[in-house]
């Protein structure tokens, strides 16, 4: 632990500690102690977060950027010190206060080391998700003693404020009293409340949907009272993206597997609302949902879910569960892929809250060394506009926007090259040193890097991947940096072959240069024998399947002659017989006929019509004469066979 930081000590939201202290913070707030004990002061720790797919629901760039201009107003009262004190921890520590989530977790279940499958324990993957956006609040401290103690929570547990809080407090021009206390012990004292028929909000969800995939479970004080996972075939293995991808971008495909593909995300869709058909009245009960969806998925999820719980009115009120309430949330973690698992770590991630001591001395030292930093920057930004750095059709136009609006950065010329694409240019820049120092500079409206935009490139796979790698090898980016989204440039790169490159230049530049796992979410390394050995396994894979083809074939043909010989053998054996029966009969061979025509067994006379004909004895005759004919003959060789005796 950093000496910053001590006596740090973990409980749940739901705990009967969390109680107590949100409801003293309530009674404070209350009795008009807010400012007098700086409470409700909060920075948003974003820093904590290593990448976030999809869409974010907590707090902004544009609302951490109010409270450090907050923070920055000087002030003689020892109060408004301390809560400028708040600033953002290092990496390290929020590093280690992951681990100590972690610590605190459940054991794995016996099933589950069982398993000898790559699937990850809930432990493994508390630490692959590291820690969410969280607000800090001063409970107490003093000035003499020159320690504090501070609870931290993840930010999506502030519930939102009301209308007219929000405009006392845009009139009062005070952010201080951004946090409904009365509410956030509201939510604490339900969630430590046992289950009942009553109409409590005392449940949370946990939903992960991702294509072919789907898990989610109910949560009651650290117990999953429900839970349910599914997999379906959606997603062609090797290369990447779902069906209704691939058809809306490419065109509908007819293929076997394209079919099968489809119907296994129409399975999966149903098997969704069959679940939140299932657990209507369980969603009713529920305080918090937090929910984690592919940006594909989302319409069809919400459709659903409207049709089926907009006519429910069990419990005697209305669900919650509608995607713009204010208590649907989105994940902020990296989930990876849905299971129970992941559920339940997320539960156990999102509902801790972290109560600890912290020096006072030693933060204002943090606070000196941002503002430090970021008066650099500044330096830098004004250095590079005065040599005319900055291309002039991307400069933002001269408005009257409010101070505290988050200001665009400019594109550098190194921007524009990995925008779109151009090698040569990169190459270029790269070999001077004043670019160099804007490697990894954050520009346009989502902050991306050099390497964010390279690696989102929609251009030639192949040179995009070249100038990644160009970016990490010789410009030495940093792929552990976020943009205004929260995703790493690894997460933007849709195509395998740029993926590749990533891994690739990890071998290159070895693993104690950047965190490649934890922080930038690359793969594993990929050198070029490792990349000429796959290339060679999938070709061996190939030719193996043609080969089995091949044979699958001559089976085939095998078999279709068999069963033709078999059936020419069955008919000459059915020729022989009747030929045989004829001869027993005293008849003579049967003359060949054209089609249409039936020759008389016994005349051998033909005839026009078969119902013309007479039946008898399983044989056809022209006339009854034939008939009566035929039998005398059988009936003198039987004599004469009896008298030859």
């Amino acid at each position: 632990m950093n000496d910053t930081i001590g006596n740090v000590e973990l409980f749940p939201i739901y705990s009967d500690k969390a109680v107590e202290l949100f409801e003293r913070l309530k009674d404070k707030s209350d009795n008009n102690m807010t400012k007098s004990t700086s409470l409700g002061r909060t920075v948003v720790l974003n820093e904590a977060v290593s990448g976030i797919r999809g869409r974010t629901h907590f707090s902004s760039d544009n609302s951490s950027g109010e409270s450090s201009d907050d923070s920055d107003d000087t002030e003689s009262s020892n109060n408004s010190q301390e809560a400028r004190l708040l600033v953002t921890s290092t990496s390290q520590q929020l590093q280690q206060l992951s681990s100590n989530v972690s610590s605190v977790s459940k054991p794995s279940s016996s099933r589950n080391k069982k398993l000898k499958s790559k699937k990850k324990s809930k432990d493994e993957l508390i630490q692959q998700m590291g820690v969410p956006p969280r607000v800090s609040i001063v409970v107490d401290g003093r000035k003499e003693t020159n320690f504090a103690r501070v609870v931290e929570l993840p930010s999506a547990l502030l519930p939102p404020p009301d209308q007219e809080e929000e405009d006392r407090n845009f009139r009062d021009n005070d952010s201080s009293n951004t946090i409904p206390f009365h509410k956030l012990y509201k939510l604490s004292e339900n969630l430590n409340k046992p289950i009942s028929d009553s109409n409590d909000s005392n449940l949370i969800l946990i939903l992960i949907l991702q294509s072919g995939r789907f898990a989610a479970g109910i949560f009651h004080k650290g117990k999953c009272i429900r839970h349910t996972t599914s997999t379906r075939y959606t997603t062609r293995k090797g290369q990447g993206g779902a069906q209704s991808s691939h058809d809306k971008n490419k065109g509908k495909a007819k293929s076997v597997g394209s079919q099968l593909r489809r119907a296994g995300e129409a399975q999966l869709r149903q098997d969704v609302a069959m679940v939140l058909r299932d657990w209507k009245h369980l969603l009713n009960a529920c305080a918090l949902y937090f929910i984690s969806l592919s940006k594909t998925l989302q319409k069809g999820f919400w459709d659903d879910a409207h049709e089926i719980l907009r006519s429910d009115s069990s419990h005697g009120r209305r669900c919650d569960f509608y995607k713009k309430s204010p208590f649907v949330l989105g994940i902020p973690l990296d989930v990876g892929r849905p299971s129970y698992e992941g559920c339940c770590a997320v539960y156990d991630i999102m509902t801790t809250c972290v109560l600890q001591q912290i020096d006072l001395e030693a933060m204002q030292k943090v606070e000196e060394t941002v503002k430090q930093v970021s008066i650099s920057e500044e330096m830098k930004d004004n250095k590079m506009e005065d040599k005319g750095l900055v291309d002039s059709k991307h400069q933002a136009p001269l408005t009257n926007q409010p101070e505290k609006k988050r200001v665009i950065k400019d594109l550098t010329p190194l921007h524009e090259a990995a925008k779109s694409c151009n090698v040569k240019e990169l190459n270029d820049l790269l070999s001077e040193d004043i670019h160099k120092d804007y490697i990894d500079e954050r520009a346009g409206e989502d902050d991306m890097t050099p390497l964010h935009f390279a690696a989102a490139s929609l251009n030639d796979p192949s040179i995009a991947s070249e100038c990644v790698y160009t970016l990490l090898v010789k410009g030495h980016a940093n792929p552990c940096i976020l943009d205004a989204r929260n995703r790493v440039p690894y997460y933007l790169a849709s195509v395998e072959t740029i993926r590749n490159s990533f891994r690739k230049a990890r071998a290159v530049m070895g693993e104690d240069i950047w965190k490649w796992t934890e922080g930038a979410k690359v793969g594993p390394p990929l050198s070029d024998t490792d990349l000429q050995r796959k290339k060679e396994k999938a070709a061996e894979k190939k030719r193996m399947q043609r080969q089995r083809q091949k044979e699958r074939k001559a089976m085939d043909l095998a078999e279709r002659e068999a069963e033709k010989m078999a059936e020419m053998d069955k008919e000459m054996k059915m020729k022989q017989e009747e030929e045989a029966k004829r001869v027993r009969a005293g008849l003579a061979s049967k003359v060949a006929t054209k089609p249409g025509e039936y020759a008389c067994d016994f005349c051998q006379k033909i005839c026009k019509r078969k119902a013309s004909m007479f039946a008898k004895l399983d044989f056809y005759y022209c006339s009854m004469e034939c008939v009566r004919k035929h039998q005398r003959e059988l009936t003198a060789a039987a004599a004469s066979a009896r008298m030859n005796k």
